[in-house]
């Protein structure tokens, strides 16, 4: 069963047949390990610490870890990036189709902005009704 991680600021699809928890492909520990090895291998020159986040298909978090030596080693609203990246890819995934955000990062770096992206960049979701609406309208009658 697919799994999704997201850490880094990116979310990676993995499956494994070691279950730490029911449907989860990786334990806490082993998360953790793998998590601060990349951060070793990091190329970036940036030598940031971050999180990870793994859930299963039905969107239970089974681990979470980050690489640094305490907490406070890496920003703290990366967790919450990380599992908002955990928890996307897994919707936007289908049992026999992991979907990467990876993968659209991949895409923006090699082949520039996407056509749904283009000229939508001030565009917002409406809180209240899920409505994409321009952030200049809030709290006017065209708003909803």
């Amino acid at each position: 069963m697919p799994a999704l991680v997201a850490g880094c600021l990116l979310a990676l699809g993995v499956a494994s047949a070691a279950k730490a928890v029911e449907g989860c492909p990786i334990s806490q520990q082993t998360l953790k390990t793998q998590l601060q090895q990349a951060a070793k291998e990091d190329s970036t020159g940036l030598d940031n610490d971050c999180w990870a986040v793994v859930v299963n298909r039905a969107g239970v978090v089974c681990a979470v870890a980050y690489s640094g030596e305490n907490t406070g080693s890496q920003w703290l609203l990366s967790r919450q990036i990380a599992a908002a990246k955990a928890f996307t890819a897994n919707g936007l995934s289908l049992d026999d189709a992991a979907t990467s955000t990876a993968w659209r990062l991949r895409m923006k770096l090699t082949l520039g902005p996407s056509v749904a992206s283009a000229g939508n960049d001030r565009i917002t979701l409406n809180n209240a009704t899920g409505h994409p609406h321009c952030p200049n309208d809030a709290g006017t009658q065209g708003a909803n």
